[in-house]
């Protein structure tokens, strides 16, 4: 079953847009506390949940907390400056107050975002007058209000080199410092619940088109054993269950050689969480011999530790009959 009623299943990868290579500092680098002097108490469970070294040592990297004062998403956000002169930003997401507590939005691992050459660009200006502020014009550490009611709290640490400087923000206000802020929080998006759950769905779409992808280059059954999700379940009418990736290799041992499989989707939603979601779509299969056929599919999607998407199961109905000698893309 599946997309077409000879495919069965299907899987989810990461879009193509988003970068595989961690955002890793040297070994023995500073803790954030020592490097820094300490973060400021609201950011600490938030800085907890960043498995990644502090920002390095060389090179220009950054690191942003910050979080709404009323409550809503919190983010912490890893930017370094690529040698081609683009970007690459690390994004982890959380929802809950400062008060009550946060809740990680997503998988265990940040989500990964390329910024463009002329995007970084502005974003180095921007961080390296955040830098000789604190270095030249002695803009102090920490400012705003005794308390931020419903502003945004933020804590921005800078490696450059040598230099290093760090700013607590409570209510961003104005200067260098917030303008950094500003621009870094805005280029990585999922500001708001309404964003990050738009982001979420447009990450599951992304990823069942790279998939798709996939399928073309490397053939249906290879694509979908390799992007299964530990946990997956298939079903086949008039068979028990198969579980696990060697269940998918089972499902598909029997897939005709020169078969066709591609896919769309529709619609996509997630969870309130962030680590489920479903999605469908329509399918078009050709048979070694031709003959098309088409499904509609529902998908179940779950996400791994480091925060891709695998399918766990999928389900499908035949679509819309084809009608003798049609032409054209059936996916819409």
């Amino acid at each position: 079953m599946g997309k077409v009623l000879a495919a069965g299943v299907r899987a989810a990868v990461l879009a193509t847009a988003l970068l595989a290579a961690p955002l890793a500092g040297p070994a023995g680098a500073q803790t954030g506390s020592a490097a820094w002097g300490g973060a400021p108490e609201w950011s600490r469970s938030l800085i907890g949940a960043d498995m990644a070294p502090p920002v390095r040592g060389s090179g220009l990297s950054v690191r942003l907390t910050i979080a709404p004062a009323d409550g809503g998403v919190a983010r912490l956000i890893r930017y370094e400056a690529a040698a081609d002169g683009a970007g690459r930003i690390g994004l982890l997401r959380f929802t809950g107050h400062p008060r009550n507590g946060w809740s990680q939005w997503g998988g265990d691992g940040p989500a990964r975002l390329a910024v463009t050459a002329e995007g970084a660009g502005e974003l180095n200006r921007l961080v390296r007058a955040a830098l000789r502020a604190a270095t030249v014009t002695n803009e102090p550490r920490q400012a705003g209000p005794a308390v931020c009611v419903s502003g945004a709290l933020a804590f921005l640490e800078i490696s450059d080199g040598g230099a290093q400087a760090a700013f607590e923000r409570r209510c961003v206000t104005e200067g260098p410092a917030a303008a950094a802020i500003a621009a870094i929080s805005t280029a990585a998006g999922s500001q708001t619940e309404e964003e990050l759950r738009a982001a979420g769905i447009e990450e599951l779409m992304n990823a069942d088109r790279a998939f798709n992808a996939l399928a073309q280059s490397r053939g249906a059954p290879a694509a979908f054993v390799e992007f299964a999700h530990d946990d997956v379940v298939l079903f086949r009418q008039g068979f028990p269950p198969y579980r696990g990736k060697d269940g998918v290799r089972a499902r598909f041992a029997g897939w005709p050689a020169g078969a066709k499989l591609s896919w769309a989707p529709e619609a996509a939603e997630v969870s309130a969480r962030g680590d489920m979601g479903w999605i469908w779509g329509r399918g078009d299969y050709v048979a070694p011999d031709g003959k098309r056929s088409t499904s509609l599919y529902v998908s179940v999607w779950r996400r791994d530790l480091d925060g891709a998407w695998r399918y766990v199961t999928d389900i499908g109905v035949e679509g819309p009959a084809v009608a003798p000698g049609a032409g054209g893309d059936l996916r819409r």
